[in-house]
């Protein structure tokens, strides 16, 4: 087996001292990194020691190459230069294989221990990982602790990361949207943070806390509600304009449809009691029958006789009890609306023709158009020249017909005819 001596200038020999010199450098770096993290005075002894030991290893070796033409007389080696290198050259490599196993364990355990380790690295590591802004700073105002979400937040308003927590806070309540804490801070175009400070206790020593959270989405979602609540707000009043419009409309109706009930029977009582006063009413038993129900209907709203008719019956039913019989063209509607509508516009017309013109046939036409159903009414009475006036019971059955949506006019283009057009455009 040759000795390390006899291949120390081969490439075999030149690669295992160079090879010292990796050694050498890794077992200073664990070295170092042992004082460093505070490691135990045991582990830091035996971590000096052995980068001693190796560093008086390396010296032997590399002196066993210095030769003596470099210092120009002849030289002998000590002997344990001598002794490294009469061993066989497997030794040193075994030697060097152990090193680096040992070196790489070491390394292995080191970086484990400063994963787990808390410093000053992993704090700063962790706090930058936070969302929100977080900074420390002393009792003056220097600051000791800063993650990057704060250092970015201290440079959009004050051009500085590191700048003094006091600039920074008036900086921060100029352009705050309010005046105590925390500060609402609009800050780019579309990014809302909320910033607070106070002050803290640790070990005895006082340090300023500022903190800013991201509320971007928040403020808008509060924003969107504002908007909506308000909306919201706005119908509402518009809803209670309406439900008083409403009320007041119904009111009105009510006392429309009221007034035009009374008109209608109290022109029917009138009208029997002149034909009874003329003697063309033969009995009177029948008339004061009459007469009884109209005053029931009218002061009880109680309809004796006709609580099975619809409307358009009970109104044709009165119309010929006052001698104008109703002749029906066309098919009468089965909505309510309508039904009430004609029913209205036939007791009105048969009263008029019966009391103005002396008729006692009257014709009511229905047809339906684009727009909805039209009610014509004639009579056989005697002809108008002078344009008829919407007085009464005309005007009062003009505001039946408009509160439907409707319309009604007075036929002048036919003045040898009483002749009232209904058109139901609600329909």
């Amino acid at each position: 087996m040759l000795s390390f001596g006899e291949i120390v200038n081969e490439l075999p020999g030149i690669f295992l001292r160079s090879y010292f010199i990796v050694i050498l450098i890794a077992q200073t770096a664990l070295c170092v990194n042992a004082f460093l993290g505070g490691r135990r005075t045991s582990y830091k002894a035996l971590s000096l020691l052995h980068v001693i030991l190796s560093f008086i290893l390396f010296t032997l070796v590399m002196d066993g190459t210095f030769r003596a033409e470099y210092l120009g007389y002849p030289r002998s080696y000590p002997a344990a230069v001598t002794f490294v290198y009469s061993l066989p050259w497997w030794i040193l490599a075994a030697f060097e294989a152990t090193e680096t196993v040992v070196l790489i364990w070491l390394s292995v355990v080191a970086k484990r221990r400063s994963d787990n380790l808390v410093s000053y690295t992993s704090i700063k590591e962790a706090v930058d990982l936070l969302p929100g802004g977080m900074g420390w700073y002393t009792r003056e105002g220097a600051p000791v602790l800063l993650n990057e979400r704060l250092a970015a937040l201290s440079t959009a308003l004050t051009s500085d990361p590191l700048t003094n927590s006091e600039q920074l806070w008036v900086t921060a309540q100029e352009r705050s949207s309010s005046e105590d804490q925390p500060l609402l801070l609009p800050v780019g175009d579309n990014e809302t943070i909320l910033m607070r400070r106070e002050t803290k206790e640790q070990n005895g020593q006082s340090f300023i806390h500022i903190s800013a959270e991201d509320i971007t989405e928040q403020y808008r979602l509060t924003g969107e509600l504002r908007e909506k609540n308000e909306a919201l707000t706005e119908l509402q009043k518009r809803y209670a304009e309406y439900s008083r419009s409403m009320v007041r409309l119904e009111s009105e109706k009510s006392m429309i449809a009221a007034r035009a009930d009374i008109h209608s029977e109290l022109g029917h009582a009138l009208l029997l009691a002149k034909a009874f006063l003329n003697g063309t009413a033969e009995d009177p038993k029948a008339l004061l029958s009459e007469l009884k129900e109209i005053n029931q209907k009218i002061i009880d709203n109680k309809n004796v006789n006709q609580k099975m008719l619809r409307p358009c019956e009970a109104a044709i039913h009165k119309a010929e009890r006052i001698g104008v019989a109703v002749h029906i063209e066309g098919v009468i509607p089965d909505d309510e609306t309508s039904q009430i509508i004609l029913a209205r516009a036939i007791d009105e017309c048969s009263t008029n023709a019966a009391k103005h013109a002396g008729a006692n046939l009257m014709t009511v036409s229905i047809h339906e158009v684009t727009e909805g159903i039209v009610f014509t009414f004639s009579h056989n009475g005697r002809k108008s020249t002078v344009p008829q006036a919407e007085t009464g019971g005309l005007r009062l059955l003009r505001y039946e017909v408009e509160s439907i949506g409707g319309t009604m006019r007075v036929c002048d283009d036919r003045p040898s005819d009483f002749m009232i057009l209904i058109t139901d455009t609600a329909t």
